[in-house]
């Protein structure tokens, strides 16, 4: 069930599980207990999208409630605050939550969680080839979209920035730069952080979303367009007009003005065109990849995409690609893709 979920499940319905799974280790009394465990089971179940396994799951963890009921004692009041489930729990929903491919790892908690093997054990580094450590912001989510659209196996480590866990020392071994998103390949052992390079090298690694020949050139200019004006402009205007609204009106109206210069330079790239690079009219490559996360946050900028009509509509056909709406809730579900 957790192998299909993986591949199925909502961004909501994966909120619902890390939500069931924190109440979880809330709780007072193990017939609480159990029935927030039937209820992760059963979410999971169904998020695998397949309603004949559903409905036999329901029957099936039915009488193993009535098993696990049948064994509670009364006299106890509370359960061991290292119960194994616990962490299996966090192992599957994180595997879930990650999009984790290699059905290994899934099964590999699944099968200890049903049978009580010391979930201590349990590790997904060894299933999966590049390790990626980022949180949800434009940067963040340029290489999570990236893989999930090379469907290759990676671990998530998210970084919450808003705790400085970016300054953690284990973290600033890989990047030393203190900024999120950064990749350990574990099969050619380079480490690395810059969105750019990070996209560069697993494009050229894999063979894929990067254009040939004279073209390639073109990818490469577009690309160091968002990563120097598109990226930390509109970083700017997130600043100033997101988060500190009032405090400066020369930064809101310099960044502002400048956000609108960019989305007018895009807007004219993308005049009878589908994507920023190639020939004719283009192809999708992770140039676009780059530039799409920060233009989804237009709400943020106080942007309204119907001005920039070209803009609007290259938006709206990468935001309807699966692989875009399953790397933008990486590493955890936030809001739904935006839409104008």
């Amino acid at each position: 069930m957790a192998k299909l979920a993986a591949l199925h499940a909502t961004p909501s319905q994966i909120s619902r599980l890390q939500v069931l799974t924190a109440e979880i280790r809330r709780v007072a009394t193990w017939e609480e207990y159990e029935t927030k465990d039937h209820a992760l089971h059963d979410l999971i179940a169904q998020c695998a999208g397949n309603v004949l396994s559903h409905e036999l799951h329901k029957i099936l963890n039915a009488a193993r409630q009535v098993v696990a009921w049948r064994q509670l004692s009364p006299d106890v009041a509370g359960r061991p605050q290292d119960y194994h489930s616990l962490d299996e729990h966090d192992a599957i929903v994180a595997a879930i939550a990650t999009r984790n491919r290699r059905q290994s790892c899934h099964a590999g908690a699944s099968e200890r969680h049903t049978s009580g093997y010391d979930s201590r054990r349990i590790t997904q580094q060894d299933c999966r080839m590049i390790d990626l450590y980022t949180w949800t912001t434009p940067n963040g989510r340029k290489v999570s979209i990236l893989l999930e659209e090379l469907g290759v196996p990676y671990t998530v480590y998210p970084v919450d920035i808003s705790k400085d866990e970016q300054f953690a020392p284990d973290f600033l071994k890989i990047a030393p730069n203190n900024r999120i998103p950064a990749i350990v390949d574990h099969e050619t052992g380079i480490q690395m952080m810059e969105t750019g390079a990070i996209m560069l090298y697993l494009a050229d690694k894999y063979k894929k979303f990067q254009c040939e020949g004279a073209e390639y050139w073109q990818m490469i200019e577009w690309l160091m367009w968002q990563m120097g004006g598109l990226g930390p402009m509109l970083g700017q205007v997130h600043h100033f007009v997101k988060y500190n609204k009032g405090k400066s009106t020369y930064g809101e109206e310099r960044y502002s003005t400048e956000a609108r210069r960019l989305y007018r330079v895009l807007n004219e790239r993308l005049q009878g065109r589908d994507y920023l690079a190639g020939q004719g009219r283009g192809m999708y490559s992770i140039t676009d990849m780059a530039c799409w996360p920060w233009v989804s946050r237009f709400e943020w900028q106080e942007i309204d995409l119907g001005q920039y009509p070209n803009v609007r509509g290259w938006y709206l056909r990468i935001a309807e690609r699966p692989a875009v709406q399953r790397g933008y809730s990486i590493p955890k579900f936030t809001t739904e893709v935006p839409m104008p």
